[in-house]
């Protein structure tokens, strides 16, 4: 093995703090130019493979210095989606929220990817951890130290990594396809097909919200960020151990839903199931805690928490001032629904828990 020396980020590419066009000139947008925001990593796993807007060739024109080519490595420095990383297949422009790295001939950029996927700590002790809004802006990025080691050990290293990543990528979407069985189950049995002599109910009739849950001050357990919290599968991104302070509370089979704008219309949504048994994990305040009842497998309160219809709904109810919406839990209680029969309820419950054991398989591995 050759020797890993230590370089600064800066050292090894040219870095690229986006820039976001002026909306007082509609010409520069609606073209073909990727326009990565921190919102469009929700639908990445390791590339960058759209946006939810693109530029124009007058908008790339205005921003050429700010064009990044294929296989450049994007870091989010700011906010709640701090310390996310992707990397490039075709050029793209960002927005200011993100410092990019075009990578020298002395590094490989999927090692460099790697690398960077780790630094979530690192950005955010940077950025100011507790702060309102963390950022690192772009002189302290390229100051970020890491080590390295030759080329050609790199490239061995991430080749290896690359390979487990489409192992990932696999289960990922089998997982998907499983989620989305499970829904279609949801609606034919417990919407199209109800019938009309199920006795009328309202959602908190199957779902406890934010139960009571048992967690002393300074103890240390899982804690999840609302910005990890996935729009296309029920499994968070990633959680790590801090010591309690405040905030919500929750154990294997509850299904977390967020309650603020905009994460709830983003779609930011979870089932636990990767705590150890016995043990209540923690997060943000801003989650709403659901747990079935009425005889229901836990998985059924993640797929309500999913279901369009209960998501509209659940918009309808938000109340607060223009930008810190939440939703009133008392109103989202009164969300109409059939209560089933059993028998339903017991068939339903059978073809579910194959799917989530399946699922949680596939997560483990």
């Amino acid at each position: 093995m050759g020797e890993w020396k230590e370089y600064k980020l800066g050292e090894l590419g040219t870095v690229v703090t986006g820039k976001t066009p002026s909306l007082k000139n509609p010409e520069d947008w609606g073209g073909d130019m990727f326009f990565v925001t921190p919102t469009d990593y929700r639908n990445y796993r390791k590339y960058v493979d759209g946006s939810e807007r693109k530029l124009s060739d007058i908008g790339v024109k205005r921003l050429a210095n700010k064009i990044l080519p294929p296989y450049s490595v994007l870091v989010t420095c700011i906010g709640s989606d701090m310390g996310k990383v992707v990397i490039t297949k075709d050029p793209c422009i960002t927005n200011q929220q993100i410092n990019s790295i075009i990578p020298n001939e002395s590094v490989d950029p999927h090692f460099l990817y790697y690398t960077l996927i780790n630094s979530y700590d690192v950005l955010r002790v940077m950025g100011g951890d507790g702060t309102a809004v963390p950022i690192v802006n772009k002189r302290d990025f390229e100051n970020i130290k890491i080590e390295i080691p030759p080329l050609k050990e790199q490239k061995r290293i991430a080749s290896i990594l690359s390979s487990l990543d489409d192992k990932i990528d696999l289960l990922y979407q089998e997982n998907k396809t499983l989620e989305a069985m499970a829904e279609t189950l949801f609606r034919k049995w417990f919407i199209e097909d109800a019938k009309e002599e199920w006795e009328d109910g309202i959602i908190a009739d199957l779902i406890d919200f934010n139960p009571h849950r048992k967690l002393s001050k300074g103890n240390k357990s899982p804690f999840l960020e609302m910005s990890n919290l996935n729009t296309s599968t029920y499994c968070p991104i990633t959680w790590r151990d801090r010591e309690f302070m405040s905030g919500t509370k929750f154990i294997n089979g509850d299904a977390l839903l967020a309650r603020i704008t905009p994460c709830l219309e983003n779609g930011k949504t979870a089932y636990v199931d990767f705590l150890e048994e016995g043990q209540v994990g923690w997060g943000s305040t801003e989650f709403i805690v659901m747990r079935a009842k009425h005889g229901l497998h836990p998985f059924f309160s993640y797929i309500i928490a999913k279901y369009q219809d209960f998501r509209s709904f659940a918009e309808s109810c938000m109340a607060g001032s223009s930008g810190r919406q939440r939703v009133d839990i008392n109103n989202l209680m009164n969300y109409e629904i059939k209560i089933p029969e059993k028998k339903v309820i017991d068939i339903f419950n059978h073809s579910i828990n194959y799917m989530v054991t399946k699922m949680h398989n596939n997560n483990n591995e």
